[in-house]
């Protein structure tokens, strides 16, 4: 083997059977008289990757090498063995050029600070040129403190002081951009976010555009597990008083309360509710509760309302149909479209009574002797029919001299009484 060419390959493995190195070279070489040959690793042709790549820092190396006798690429393998010092040479020689690669000086030595060597757990920092002493930052091994030795969970922020702190900011400076906070569970789309959008950033929320664009907005949300699973539920709780005000003209106004102690709701205004659900307005004197669908249409003009005006309470529907009243899953009582009232029944009449089961249709009972209903049109007051004469006589008449009382049938006076 004395004075003979062969074709070498290097593979660099980051395990004894690694298949894929993860730097490769050939080099072609010339064996001395003794058959014997030297190299270096990195003078070669790279095949895979670079020198440069190989990640030392991960731990033990290996070194394969093959061989073609004739000095051409038909490589056999001729074993593999275990780099000892060199990588971790490599690794230190690495180290070393940081501060050359990052073109960096510094001048002077470094040393701790007079108050000090250091306290444990504390991270350092530089408290002035040269000098480093412990930072605000602490981390006991399973938790970080920062403005607390006694963290209690993986960061733990401190503050002791008598006013309003920040105690963290996160900040987006476009306001085309948005600042998000995002709370990850056990996958990858099982997460809640919390976020504040930029000034100017484009579009709204899908259905609600124009009342909720997404600019300037605040938003939390919660996603499912996966799209439209009904998952992403999202509870609001608390040991005392929840509400929900808006800030206009330099104070709250509260539109939103569930009072604690009586576990009332108030909804419209600052009155403390005292009904289980008490719609009040605390800013005028009229008060109204709307109902609307796709149908009715949802403007102002439009729909079912329950309104207060002072001491008048009024009951609307503005859409050209009835009003129905009832009880026991039964319709009782409707008006119709020009003001018509049917008491069991759909009115034909100003007023249309029916009972479907027989007996009193209707029935009129006073607390004194008299009991009439009075009769009146465009000539004005002109009869009744009642108890008006006499305590035990039923009347049929008028109140005057001038007019007569008929009997009629096929509208024609049949019996006539004159005056």
């Amino acid at each position: 083997m004395g004075q003979q060419t062969l074709g070498i390959k290097l593979s660099v493995l980051p395990t004894s059977d690694a298949t894929t190195p993860e730097y490769e070279e050939v080099q072609t070489i010339t064996t001395n008289e003794f058959g014997l040959y030297t190299l270096q690793i990195g003078n070669g042709q790279a095949v895979t990757g670079t020198m440069a790549e190989v990640k030392w820092e991960t731990g033990n190396k290996y070194i394969r090498v093959s061989i073609d006798p004739k000095g051409g690429s038909n490589y056999v393998d001729a074993g593999t063995t275990q780099l000892l010092s060199v990588p971790y040479a490599i690794y230190a020689d690495k180290a070393g050029l940081a501060k050359e690669t990052a073109g960096g000086t510094r001048a002077g030595t470094v040393s701790t600070s007079a108050a000090g060597t250091g306290t444990v757990n504390y991270l350092t920092k530089f408290t002035a040129a040269n000098t480093i002493y412990n930072s605000q930052v602490f981390d006991n091994g399973s938790n970080v403190g920062i403005g607390t030795t006694s963290p209690f969970a993986k960061l733990h922020i401190n503050q002791n002081n008598a006013s309003v702190l920040e105690h963290l900011r996160m900040q987006n400076q476009s306001a085309a951009g948005a600042g998000r906070f995002t709370m990850y569970s056990d996958g990858a789309v099982n997460y809640a976010t919390f976020t504040k959008y930029g000034s100017t950033f484009a579009g709204g929320y899908s259905g609600i555009t124009t009342l909720y664009p997404f600019a300037n907005l605040l938003a939390f949300g919660n996603n499912g597990v996966a799209a439209n699973d009904g998952l992403g539920r999202f509870l609001i709780g608390s040991g005392g008083n929840i509400g929900v005000s808006l800030f206009k003209g330099g104070t709250s106004k509260l539109k939103f309360h569930a009072d604690f102690t009586t576990e009332n709701v108030g909804i419209g205004g600052n009155s403390a509710p005292v009904s289980r659900v008490h719609l009040n307005n605390t800013d005028g004197t009229s008060m109204d509760v709307r109902l609307t669908n796709n149908t009715t249409g949802h403007t102002a003009n439009d729909g079912l309302v329950l309104s207060q005006s002072g001491d008048t309470a009024t009951i609307l529907n503005k859409e050209a149909g009835s009003l129905n009243l009832g009880t026991n899953n039964g319709i009782h009582l409707t008006i119709d479209t020009q003001g018509r009232v049917g008491l069991g029944t759909t009115p034909y009449y100003k007023l249309h009574v029916v009972n479907p089961s027989g007996g009193y249709t209707g029935y009129f009972e006073s607390g004194t002797n008299d009991n009439f209903v009075g009769f009146r049109n465009a000539y004005g007051y002109i009869g009744y029919m009642g108890t008006y004469s006499a305590a035990a006589n039923l009347d049929i008449g008028t109140s005057g001299d001038g007019e007569d009382v008929s009997i009629v049938t096929n509208a024609s006076p049949k019996v006539t009484i004159k005056k």
